[in-house]
């Protein structure tokens, strides 16, 4: 992974998503309160694997992507956020959850 692409604010950390983050992204993008407002609406497991592949695959050829947003030091995963083209024909446009 390129550290250029890792973020460090005050208090976050951003690293772009990887396989790592698989069982974070699964509860995330079912949770009802947080995912089920975004674009896709909630996913299953099977669903967050694909888009995580993707999303690691976009990175690869693009330079950017998705970002774990994770407190600095020890805790859960507070959401993701990211640069990538979305289905809805809207392009390279940051959403966050």
């Amino acid at each position: 992974m390129n550290p250029v692409w890792h973020i460090r604010t005050g208090r976050l950390l951003l690293l772009p998503v990887g396989w790592q983050d698989l069982p974070d992204l699964r509860a995330l993008k079912a949770d009802p309160a947080t995912y089920g407002r975004m674009l896709g609406g909630l996913c299953g497991p099977a669903k967050v694997a694909e888009e995580l592949a993707a999303d690691t695959s976009y990175w690869a050829s693009h330079g950017v992507g998705m970002w774990m947003v994770r407190p600095l030091g020890d805790g859960p995963a507070l959401g993701i956020t990211g640069i990538h083209d979305r289905p809805d024909g809207c392009k390279r446009r940051s959403e966050t959850a």
